[in-house]
């Protein structure tokens, strides 16, 4: 969990960059401001943590109360025991000396074991502003209702787009705009704006868990038999938790006849149902070392290349047969399975590995429902070539707020021009980040002329290129993926 620290002036906890020292003279969220909160242990509701800086240095406390950056010599240097007060402030006190976290306004330090205002630090979350919110307690995720303009703790996997959310902080208050870009209110309906009866303090725990509370001390939490999301005084023990986790990367594959790639009878892959469902929905896994992704359902198993050059969903994420390569091909993907050959789709649907060469007439693809847009369209008979993926912007997808445009008169495309080169990528990288969600411009190079398939493969990709170039737009909602925090 990465958080910021408010000291009673406004000034950010920081972590200097020369020497050892440590100040509040931060005045907004950035790399020197952003601490990585580790719980070592547990004393009854309070917990025992460590806060390590952006350089891994830890914060630690000499013995005459002078607080810097460094390496532990003894673990009770840097062991603080924390505790969350009613107001949502958090107090950090030496574990050993007990002596709290304090500062003055410019220096901070730890010689007093009397508490004050001077002793209360205010968290911010310092996580990606797009995430979903799971409850616990009903181990549901909240969702937005674009009809009735409410929201619903009733989702079991977050993979609809109403269930992403982001946190925008406004003087000090956290406001909670949904994929509808509209505000969750004081009253049971959403808001178009954000104002006043959308401003909640957000509460924070270590784990990433969080409630909302009104200016008047009002509790959101879900009630009723369907877990409508609003404000009431006597939310049942845990109730009113939620767990704020980054939106995860959904991807659904399509064919040209409306059918969506789906997992049946517990392992089997078919291109079946015509409607988007949990089963059609899957997790885009990457990894950068590797230069591979893995495909998770929401069963919690992977796409795996079986023997007979099936596919099945039925793999665990240390398999190496889970892991599939992605190459880029004039704005298009194709999928690699480990023994070489592609991905494609027999007449009746199945999905199998049997293509030796990638095929530009089997499969060709669109946008459709996803966070990361995948699907496929059957051209033709099936002749061996691989499946062809391409990204697109999701159509059911609003447009972004004026707020979220981009105010230059020629702005940048989001995603890669279709005539970009081959290019084989796995991690896309985070969003330019920023303290307080503001959104950046995303620059993406023109691409040269095409060249033919077979050159496009010898010939290695422009050095004006780059992975973090050609993925930066497919991390999270178009119109979104810019904005995001440290």
């Amino acid at each position: 969990m990465q958080i910021g620290l408010v000291n009673w002036t406004g000034g950010y906890l920081t972590c200097e960059c020369y020497g050892d020292g440590v100040s509040v003279l931060g005045s907004s969220l950035g790399k020197k401001q952003t601490w990585k909160l580790r719980v070592t242990t547990e004393q009854g509701k309070q917990d025992v943590v460590a806060l390590v800086g952006h350089q891994g240095q830890h914060l630690l406390v000499e013995a005459d109360g002078t607080v810097r950056c460094g390496r532990p010599v003894a673990e009770k240097q840097s062991r603080f025991l924390l505790e969350v007060h009613p107001s949502g402030a958090w107090t950090l006190q030496q574990l050993e000396s007990q002596k709290f976290l304090e500062s003055d306004g410019e220096d901070v330090f730890c010689v007093a074991r009397g508490l004050t205002a001077h002793h209360l630090w205010m968290p911010q979350l310092a996580e990606h502003a797009h995430v979903v919110l799971f409850n616990p307690s009903s181990q549901l995720y909240a969702r937005t209702d674009p009809e009735l303009n409410r929201v619903w703790v009733d989702a079991p996997v977050p993979y609809l787009e109403e269930c992403g959310f982001l946190l925008r902080f406004r003087k000090g208050a956290c406001h909670l705009e949904t994929s509808t870009h509209k505000f969750v209110s004081r009253a049971e309906k959403l808001a178009a704006m954000p104002s006043a009866e959308t401003a909640f303090h957000l509460n924070l725990k270590p784990g990433c868990l969080a409630f909302l509370t009104d200016m008047e001390g009002h509790v959101l939490y879900p009630q009723g038999s369907r877990g409508l999301l609003c404000l009431g005084d006597h939310p049942e023990e845990n109730e009113e938790w939620f767990v704020i986790q980054r939106c995860p990367p959904w991807v659904s594959l399509r064919t040209r006849a409306n059918r969506f790639v789906s997992i049946i009878s517990d392992s089997e892959v078919y291109a079946g149902p015509k409607k988007l469902s949990p089963m059609s929905t899957f997790l885009f896994e990457m990894d950068s070392n590797s230069q591979t992704v893995q495909i998770k359902g929401v069963h919690h198993k992977y796409l795996a290349q079986r023997p007979f050059r099936s596919v099945l969903a039925n793999g665990a994420a240390k398999e190496a047969e889970t892991r599939f390569q992605v190459l880029w091909h004039y704005g298009k993907v194709f999928l690699r399975a480990p023994g070489g050959r592609y991905l494609g789709t027999l007449p009746v649907g199945l999905l199998v590995v049997r293509a030796a060469h990638p095929g530009k007439e089997d499969l060709c693809l669109a946008g459709s429902p996803g966070l990361h847009t995948f699907s496929g369209c059957s051209c033709g008979p099936w002749r061996g070539g691989g499946a062809e993926f391409g990204l697109g912007r999701p159509s059911f997808l609003p447009r972004p707020p004026n707020s979220l445009r981009s105010s230059s008169p020629n702005p940048t495309p989001l995603y890669p021009p279709p005539s970009a080169p081959w290019r084989s990528l796995a991690h896309p990288p985070r969003p330019p980040c920023t303290a307080d969600s503001a959104p950046l411009a995303l620059s993406i190079p023109r691409a040269p002329p095409p060249r033919p398939v077979a050159e496009a493969i010898r010939q290695p990709c422009p050095s004006s290129f780059s992975t973090d170039q050609l993925w930066g737009a497919g991390r999270a909602l178009p119109g979104l993926t810019t904005v995001g925090f440290s």
